[in-house]
């Protein structure tokens, strides 16, 4: 259920139950946005989603893929903020997220999230961050809601002109959990394998650009975090008509970490060890 009332205020309610789940209301979201009329100030209330730049800490939900979706970054060049009704139980986040424009020439953001998330569970630890949503088996069930997540961060944009544009974000994020003391999620040695959920919190910071003139478009985006890694991402693609080609490259270092980011054609939870070219 949506509504909208006038230009500035708009919210809306989900709720979803798989198929062998007992509660009607096993997931629900749901949120309010006031936009004031000339659009340069926005406050979102409940559920919503960031993406920034090229998506090494903050992606959209399922991430890039393969096809034209991995050139689409190269026409993004700043921080967006928006409200999240989806059936996906464990993405997005639930909190506060607030944008203002200043001029034309800058855009500032500000975020706070407080949720739980259901974990995977093996031997008694929690291993992972569950992306199912199904609550249907007791091993399903006992991890429901077993990962407790704070983040909180702040970014911005400048535009020096329609065309040219860079920015920064940095966030930090803390877990808990029923099963032990605070947590996040330690680093591992091999590619694509599973974190232990052990002390210390994530600290992330981003720094990103774009640039664009006579339909050739380059952005880029470094990104480190409190273990000192740095990863990268750069997409140069260039449009004529309805024509297209790019390149992109990156790499995600394995002792680099970032909750909420996605690298190219994973949807996996903290993704390391990630390197390549796509043309």
């Amino acid at each position: 259920l949506q509504f909208q009332y006038r230009p500035t205020l708009s919210g809306g309610i989900l709720t979803q139950k798989d198929a062998g789940e007992s509660s009607l209301y096993d997931h629900y979201a749901g949120f309010l946005q006031w936009l004031d009329p000339p659009g340069r100030f926005k406050i979102i209330l409940g559920t919503y989603q960031l993406q920034a730049a090229q998506g090494l800490v903050f992606a959209a939900p399922f991430g890039s893929s393969k096809g034209i979706f991995p050139m689409a970054p190269a026409h993004f060049n700043a921080i967006k903020a928006s409200p999240f009704l989806s059936s996906g139980e464990n993405d997005g986040f639930l909190g506060m997220a607030g944008q203002i424009s200043i001029f034309d020439y800058a855009r500032l953001t500000l975020f706070y999230s407080n949720r739980s998330r259901d974990a995977t569970i093996t031997d008694g630890q929690i291993k992972n961050i569950a992306g199912s949503g199904y609550h249907r088996t007791p091993a399903e069930i006992m991890g429901m809601d077993a990962l407790h997540e704070m983040m909180m961060g702040t970014g911005g944009s400048v535009f020096i002109s329609r065309t040219i544009s860079f920015g920064a974000l940095m966030f930090s994020t803390r877990y808990k959990t029923r099963i032990a003391s605070p947590a996040g999620p330690a680093m591992t040695t091999l590619a694509d394998s599973v974190p232990d959920f052990l002390s210390g919190p994530i600290k992330c910071c981003s720094f990103f650009g774009h640039a664009a003139v006579f339909g050739l478009n380059l952005s880029a985006e470094l990104a480190t975090n409190n273990f000192r890694k740095m990863s990268g991402q750069f997409v140069l693609a260039y449009s004529y008509l309805d024509h297209e080609a790019g390149i992109k490259c990156w790499w995600i270092p394995k002792e680099f970490t970032s909750p909420f980011g996605r690298s190219f054609a994973s949807n996996s939870s903290f993704p390391q060890a990630k390197n390549g070219i796509y043309f």
